[in-house]
């Protein structure tokens, strides 16, 4: 359904995870999505949760937008 995900923070994880779970149920192919977190801390609970992330060293949408995965995304 779509290429990126981006997590804003921790609980976004949080309330985001079980939306995720319902789509991975429905089939969708998860395994080609990139995930992005705001900052470490971020990525650390997408990580605990089985969804390695990538977040930037500057942990605000500064950063995000930084990432050479925000540049040109695909699609």
């Amino acid at each position: 359904p779509f290429d990126i995900m981006v997590f804003l923070s921790e609980h976004a994880v949080v309330h985001g995870l079980p939306r995720l779970a319902r789509l991975t149920a429905k089939g969708a192919a998860m395994d080609r999505v990139q995930v992005l977190a705001v900052g470490a801390r971020t990525a650390s609970a997408l990580a605990a949760a089985g969804w390695p992330a990538g977040s930037p060293g500057r942990a605000d949408s500064e950063g995000l937008l930084a990432m050479p995965e925000l540049e040109a995304p695909r699609g």
